[in-house]
């Protein structure tokens, strides 16, 4: 009723605004106020825009997320030949393009990479499996 017929009157109805919102910035609606139709017409198609954006920029993140899963960790750094010469059993480098070992600090931050990687990796064989049950 809220969105729809009180719309067409010209009537805002609110929930409630906060001290927060109050505090930055000085043209708030009243909870309950008398507003030209069009207006508030455009207030709720702008709201169902950026909820509708949002809801893609969610999809957009779950299908890179899952994207980003389906490859083995053993193969995550192998395709940057340019940035590491060697690589260990796992498929973690172990030497930089310039043959120089690569510092312990750094290789740290590789190896949580690579356990990040598998983590996602497994959540992905889970997942496949279950789909071909």
């Amino acid at each position: 009723m809220r969105d729809e017929d009180l719309v067409l009157t010209g009537i805002r109805l609110q929930d409630r605004t906060s001290s927060a919102d109050t505090a930055q910035s000085f043209n708030i609606a009243p909870a309950l106020g008398l507003v030209a139709p069009e207006i508030l017409a455009e207030e709720i198609s702008l709201k169902a825009k950026r909820e509708s954006e949002r809801r893609e920029a969610k999809a957009r993140s779950d299908a890179s997320r899952k994207e980003a899963g389906a490859k083995p960790p053993s193969e995550m750094f192998l395709n940057q030949l340019e940035k590491y010469s060697r690589f260990d059993d796992k498929g973690i480098p172990t030497h930089d393009a310039s043959g120089k070992e690569i510092a312990k600090s750094q290789l740290k931050k590789l190896q949580k990479l690579y356990d990040v990687q598998s983590k996602r990796y497994a959540a992905y064989l889970k997942l496949k499996e279950k789909r071909e049950l």
